[in-house]
């Protein structure tokens, strides 16, 4: 999935134009209060969870070059992993625990 929206990202060439392409793959959107905020699979993921928060969606509006696009997924890729290392943190902690 995260493929897919990577893809969709460089080629997008607007917010709207990104949730279309989206949705052209197949890919089903959700919302709250009106404003797509997501893609549900078989659970709901938030694009911000994903990486994919307000501000780098609406960089999409800004005709970005594709340099600076890349430079964006970059960000992206590391608030993933970093969240991954949050997550394994996590799971290490309860392991401790429960013995």
């Amino acid at each position: 999935m995260i493929a897919i929206l990577e893809n969709t990202y460089k080629t997008a060439s607007s917010e709207k134009d990104f949730y279309k392409k989206l949705q052209f793959k197949k890919i089903e959107l959700y919302s709250r209060n009106n404003t797509i905020v997501g893609v549900k699979l078989r659970r709901k993921f938030r694009f911000k969870t994903l990486g994919y928060d307000k501000s780098i969606l609406q960089e999409l509006n800004k005709n970005l070059t594709q340099n600076k696009r890349l430079n964006a997924l970059k960000r992206i890729r590391q608030h993933q992993q970093n969240q991954e290392k949050q997550q394994s943190k996590g799971r290490e902690r309860t392991r401790k625990r429960g013995h």
